[in-house]
């Protein structure tokens, strides 16, 4: 016979869809023209970065512009379509200038 999952377990599952609704919703808040960071994300939800990253890797919509989080040093980081397509993304919209991410264009949530 199976065993019933755990309360704990069951509500971790539901914490992380809520968690992860809510990194979207704030990645949905950086207009086009600006970026923010993994830490800034995970600092305003108290999460670790790598959980932001995380849940935007799960992000299938291009209602949510993921393109718009980097490192904290302006380093890309990863995208589901390519760095290369996160790059250009970046640059037609006045972020990636020359050979990297223009670090004034960084929000602060």
């Amino acid at each position: 016979m199976p065993k019933k999952p755990k309360a704990a377990q069951t509500f971790s599952k539901a914490g992380l869809a809520t968690r992860r609704a809510w990194i979207w919703l704030l990645v949905r808040c950086v207009p086009r023209g600006r970026v923010t960071t993994y830490a800034v994300l995970a600092r305003a939800l108290g999460l670790h970065p790598r959980a932001v990253a995380l849940a935007l890797r799960s992000n299938t919509s291009p209602l949510i512009p993921c393109h718009r989080v980097v490192h904290h040093n302006g380093a890309l980081g990863g995208y589901n379509r390519g760095r290369e397509q996160k790059r250009r993304l970046l640059q037609q919209e006045g972020v990636w200038k020359n050979s990297g991410i223009d670090m004034r264009c960084i929000l602060e949530v």
